[in-house]
């Protein structure tokens, strides 16, 4: 679900109507000039579009021709592929979310916008880990401490691990970085662990602001 999402992107349209240029879109979670990670090639937004709907296919999610949103049975109970996306109410991220909402749309996937004040998100949304899906942004420093933002001891407040992710060999990666003090080891570490993250896919990565 979450790559036919991530297909479904055009994140070029997001840093060309959000950020006016100044961006660029990213596919993992650091911006590509703190850390050069292999980029995949580049592919249309209409082969992406024929990908994700691909996969929803094939997980059973078909459109109902009524709607326009996917529908699929799980017993006798049917299902609507319907989500609420929370975010920050900024204009750059709620602009972003709008667009995503069109996006997504275009799968055949409803999307519940609702935007929240700074204070309110952070309170009963963030804390608690309280949402479907969410809209955010982090801030990289150029030590690329990634610790708090990925590592599986950050997934409940006040950690800052949103996506509640896990992976062992990230915890182990992310751990070695922080206490060694070669330069060379410590970009080897957080490069394998960007590129272990990236393929799990555990957030929509979007785009990284040039200002």
């Amino acid at each position: 679900m979450r790559q036919a999402l991530d297909l479904a992107t055009d994140k070029e349209t997001l840093v060309n109507e959000v950020l006016y240029v100044y961006g660029v879109p990213i596919q993992g979670p650091v911006p590509p000039l703190l850390l050069t990670v292999e980029e995949e090639s580049a592919t249309s937004t209409e082969a992406k579009l024929t990908e994700a709907n691909a996969l929803l296919d094939k997980a059973k999610w078909v459109k109902n021709p009524a709607t326009g949103i996917r529908e699929r049975t799980k017993g006798k109970e049917a299902q609507r592929l319907s989500f609420s996306l929370l975010t920050s109410d900024v204009p750059e991220l709620r602009e972003s979310a709008e667009l995503i909402k069109e996006m997504w749309g275009k799968l055949g996937v409803e999307i519940r916008l609702q935007i929240f004040e700074s204070g309110d998100l952070n309170q009963n949304v963030i804390r608690p880990r309280k949402f479907d899906a969410l809209l955010f942004g982090e801030i990289i420093g150029r030590d690329l401490d990634l610790f708090a933002f990925w590592h599986s001891s950050q997934r409940n407040d006040p950690g800052l691990n949103i996506a509640m992710y896990t992976n062992s060999k990230v915890d182990k990666l992310l751990s070695d970085a922080r206490r060694t003090t070669e330069l060379d080891k410590r970009m080897a570490d957080y490069t394998s662990a960007v590129e272990t993250i990236r393929a799990d896919l555990p957030a929509v990565f979007l785009y990284s602001p040039e200002f």
